[in-house]
């Protein structure tokens, strides 16, 4: 991990630090890995930016063992819902390109690409 701890809140999940809740933790990683290296990178910008949106981040800054939903749990649970609609249109977009997203269902790893036989 480069940098502290908040510096890049989508490295922070996956090194399984608690940062925003452990559903929106969960929900930004699935996002991470069925996005796009542009779109993961643009992610992680609005990740930080809309953390930096509560009241509390000053405090939660501070407490790095702490998730952003312990200090501001409407903000989290906005940013849950928005999380569940993006990851919800990953998927759909990894199974129309014949993707295999068996591993979805709470396994991690990588996306593999199945080839459809005629």
């Amino acid at each position: 991990m480069n940098g502290k701890l908040r510096d890049n809140l989508l490295g922070d999940i996956e090194q399984g630090n608690p940062t925003l809740s452990a559903t929106a933790d969960a929900l930004a990683a699935e996002i991470q890995r069925l996005s796009k290296f542009d779109e993961a990178s643009a992610f992680s910008e609005e990740l930080a930016r809309r953390a930096a949106d509560s009241q509390l981040w000053a405090d939660w800054i501070e407490h790095t063992g702490r998730y952003l939903a312990d200090f501001d749990p409407d903000l989290v649970g906005v940013i849950e819902v928005d999380l569940i609609a993006r990851r919800d249109e990953l998927r759909e977009r990894a199974t129309d390109r014949g993707w295999d997203t068996s591993w979805l269902q709470g396994a991690s790893g990588t996306l593999a690409h199945t080839s459809a036989v005629a």
